[in-house]
């Protein structure tokens, strides 16, 4: 885990902190912790993830947003560009928050990143959101949408797209 890694899980459990969500409290004797003879869960097994994202896809908008639930940022990549895109990370009280907007000086370059295999291009915003909460993944897109499917070249255009995926 690289650095920039590293401080966003913290930015997350500090979001969860400030949340409430770590309790002092003990169980009670009714809710066990685990089932019996279950094998403990490490924190580097692999966390169940969607798949509806491993297919090859471009997905273009005006603002599109990525929200989704802890392990969102293992698998979307930002291509951070400075000279033509603003970048803030904040922990809000919904989760780790990542957005990357347009200069007003900028060339227009798309705001260019990817969720596993969709590809994200976005003209104006680009929003990235690991909320604890979440069960699911979830993109939308809004303002001139462009979704083509890479292996059927099939095509979709809209104002406003949604796409979920549920481990």
């Amino acid at each position: 885990m690289d650095q920039r890694q590293a401080s966003r899980r913290c930015l997350s459990l500090a979001a969860l902190l400030a949340l409430g969500c770590a309790s002092e409290r003990p169980p009670s004797p009714s809710t066990p912790l685990s089932e019996p003879g279950a094998t403990p869960r490490s924190s580097d097994a692999p966390t169940p993830w969607s798949t509806a994202f491993q297919r090859e896809a471009v997905l273009a908008a005006a603002r599109i947003e990525v929200v989704g639930p802890i392990g969102l940022l293992d698998h979307v990549a930002i291509r951070h560009d400075g000279e033509n895109h603003e970048h803030f990370e904040s922990a809000t009280p919904d989760g780790l928050r990542i957005v990357e907007r347009q200069r007003a000086e900028s060339d227009g370059s798309p705001i260019r990143a990817q969720l596993d295999a969709l590809v994200l291009l976005a003209d104006v915003e680009l929003v990235v959101l690991e909320n604890p909460a979440q069960t699911q993944v979830r993109v939308e897109a809004s303002g001139d949408v462009f979704l083509r499917y890479v292996d059927t070249g099939d095509e979709r255009r809209a104002r406003s797209l949604r796409l979920e995926g549920a481990p």
